[in-house]
């Protein structure tokens, strides 16, 4: 049984008993949510098979508009849904032998199937532009589509990940389709700049200094900041225009607890920073999330709290004014969904389940946030 603070929790779906909610994603305004499943025997993969996974269209009162469910290898690895709720899009690992995945598109209100091809990798993100016009997706290559005058999306540029081509770990496109930004498994942050009608142009790359990938990148609607997650406590912060001259950050900072960063957020303004830190995952030690702001051309430290468990992705609505946190590990533990107060630091909910979670995401107006959970549940949380 769920345990917790349940008054903000407005509905709570299963999607499939014995998977995994893996990504969920909410429109700008709330009213519209997407979540999908997929299934991964955590220590080998021995005993693994195809099975049925799927896509899921809610809208806030907790009402199924439509589900789009087929046999898979793993199933689905992300979902997108644009700002203003019309596409939908999904991305995961499609089959073993041969080894491919997959990327669909839909109509967010009817659930017609826009989009369907097959990849040479694992997808293991999907974005979409605020109106769905432009969809890019990251896997052995990174894809970008565009919707046509027949609404369909017609791939219409494949690229390596700049000149140090590898697998595609997280990819992010800024509101109106002009940016991408993808990190790689060879340790590379790349952004490119999509000339409309044409191709994408990669703009600057930049190699951490680790050694290590990036687990999460993140662009703003306005495509103004990017950020992306480093090794050993690290988050980098980026001014896109700035970059593309220097090819280095603008700005850097270290988590003191250290530990593998899965989830890093900075606020449409540039002035904020949402950073996790990782203690050991495998000892389920606790994190830590930091809420950092610029000083004098520096991020500082305003405010810290240590989560229950190592935490996994992290978000903040379009004027920071919320902050949200997803943690759990390792499997078969108990997880949390915490909500802060961005400027003081308050924790104004906590909401626990009886699985590791990693999909917490606040719409753009602050009116609601949609969160899975690896108990095979979708859940939707009422701020307004």
């Amino acid at each position: 049984m769920v345990k917790g603070n349940t008054k903000e929790l407005k509905w709570e779906k299963v999607l499939r008993v014995g998977t995994y909610v893996n990504s969920a994603d909410i429109s700008s305004d709330g009213n519209k949510v997407i979540g999908g499943n997929f299934y991964h025997k955590y220590g080998g993969n021995s005993d693994e098979m195809k099975e049925i996974f799927g896509v899921f269209c809610f809208d806030s009162l907790g009402n199924e508009l439509w589900k789009d469910e087929f046999e898979a290898w793993q199933g689905v690895y992300w979902v997108a849904i644009s700002g203003n709720a019309c596409y939908a899009a999904s991305g995961g690992w499609l089959s073993d032998n041969p080894y491919n995945g997959f990327i669909k598109a839909y109509n967010a209100n009817t659930g017609k199937i826009l989009l369907d091809v097959k990849t040479a990798g694992r997808v293991n993100k999907v974005s979409l532009s605020r109106d769905g016009k432009y969809l890019c997706a990251g896997s052995d290559l990174l894809y970008y589509f565009e919707l046509d005058s027949n609404k369909t999306y017609k791939l219409v540029d494949k690229v390596t990940s700049g000149t140090h081509a590898s697998e595609i770990i997280s990819s992010d496109i800024s509101g109106d389709g002009k940016y991408v930004v993808c990190s790689n498994n060879n340790g590379y942050i790349n952004l490119y700049e999509f000339d409309v009608g044409a191709k994408l142009n990669l703009k600057a790359n930049w190699e951490l200094p680790s050694g290590k990938y990036s687990n999460c990148t993140q662009i703003t609607k306005n495509g103004n900041w990017f950020s992306c997650s480093g090794h050993d406590g690290y988050i980098f912060v980026f001014n896109t225009s700035n970059f593309i001259v220097t090819n280095k950050p603008e700005y850097k900072h270290r988590i003191k607890t250290g530990g593998t960063v899965y989830g890093v957020f900075v606020s449409e303004d540039g002035k904020f920073v949402s950073g996790l830190s990782n203690g050991s995952r495998e000892a389920g030690i606790k994190g830590c999330v930091s809420l950092l702001s610029v000083e004098k051309d520096n991020l500082k430290v305003d405010w810290q709290y240590q989560t229950l468990r190592a935490p996994n992705s992290t978000t903040m609505d379009l004027n920071a004014h919320y902050v949200t946190v997803a943690d759990g590990h390792p499997d078969g533990c108990p997880g949390h969904f915490y909500l802060f107060d961005r400027a003081s630091g308050k924790l104004l909910w906590k909401f626990t389940t009886d699985n590791m979670n990693w999909p917490m995401k606040i719409a753009s107006d602050a009116s609601g946030i949609v969160a899975g959970s690896d108990n095979s549940k979708i859940y939707y949380f009422n701020l307004k």
